[in-house]
């Protein structure tokens, strides 16, 4: 273990005496103040990384409320375009008056020598964002309870709210990154020019949906693309996505899924047998 591993684990963050949310039935919130001091000290020594950190945290992600405190003065500083070290970072909270809550200038001094390497950041945010949707999750996990005891209301309702609460939090996990157009547009010319060295000229390169006229318009269901079925009622349209069900789960052997809003599986199954037979669906009404 090298000198500086030594120094984080002989001078690491302090246990807070208050957490950022407080305990749960007795029982401690998720956190990892370690992860949490590693990225903020990852901040002042390398205030590169500030602008990948501030894509996937905010000050809410941290638990211990000295920590949210040091988070908000980093990113004012890299907002004011200001080259951050830990002098400075020192006097801005100085300036705000919150130096003596953080623990003073020896605790900066702690979290910048808590990182064990700068190049993990990424490894300490994401410990950190899954500590805070893990306290997200036991918060809405509590209020799901509470409506559950309360006799009162809705039952339908009460798992309608609980059903949002949880997607909410599911939401945040599936948050993209920012990447540089020069990436993209490398990746997307490789992409192209491996189509046109694979495939002839007239070769479907998406899902066939065995209608060869719209395969050969959009040359298939195209992956990651979501196509529209529009037109007015009674036109047919649930008919003929059934039929592209059919001809892609059933002739060419590949698992799909299917909902309607409109029909119950009864209808569909129905529907979806006359389809296999030939057989007029008004004929086994």
């Amino acid at each position: 273990m090298n000198q500086q591993a030594k120094t984080a684990k002989n001078n690491g963050p302090r246990p807070s005496k208050a957490g950022g949310i407080g305990d749960t039935m007795g029982r401690t919130m998720p956190e990892s103040l370690e992860a949490e001091a590693a990225v903020l000290g990852s901040m002042i020594l390398d205030p590169a990384c500030i602008g990948q950190v501030v894509q996937k945290l905010k000050s809410e992600s941290f638990y211990r409320p000295e920590h949210q405190i040091i988070f908000e003065a980093l990113v004012s500083l890299y907002e004011k375009n200001i080259n951050i070290d830990i002098v400075l970072l020192r006097d801005e909270l100085k300036k705000c008056k919150k130096l003596k809550s953080i623990g003073g200038a020896k605790y900066l001094v702690e979290v910048t020598d808590s990182v064990p390497v700068v190049a993990n950041v990424e490894h300490y945010i994401e410990i950190v964002t899954e500590k805070a949707l893990l306290r997200e999750l036991v918060l809405a996990g509590n209020e799901i309870i509470g409506h559950a005891y309360d006799e009162g209301g809705e039952v339908s309702e009460k798992v309608d709210e609980a059903e949002r609460k949880i997607f909410a939090i599911a939401e945040k996990r599936m948050s993209g990154v920012a990447v540089q157009l020069q990436n993209l547009l490398q990746e997307a010319f490789e992409r192209i020019e491996t189509r046109r060295s694979d495939k002839p000229s007239g070769i479907i390169t998406g899902l066939p949906t065995g209608y060869y006229e719209l395969d050969d318009c959009l040359c298939g269901l195209q992956k990651g693309e979501m196509t529209i079925l529009a037109g007015r009622p009674s036109m047919g349209k649930t008919s003929f996505a059934l039929n592209i069900a059919e001809y892609i789960g059933v002739d060419r052997g590949i698992p799909l899924a299917m909902f309607s809003l409109e029909m119950n599986q009864q209808q569909l199954s129905e529907r979806f047998l006359c389809s296999r037979a030939k057989v007029d669906m008004q004929r086994v009404r």
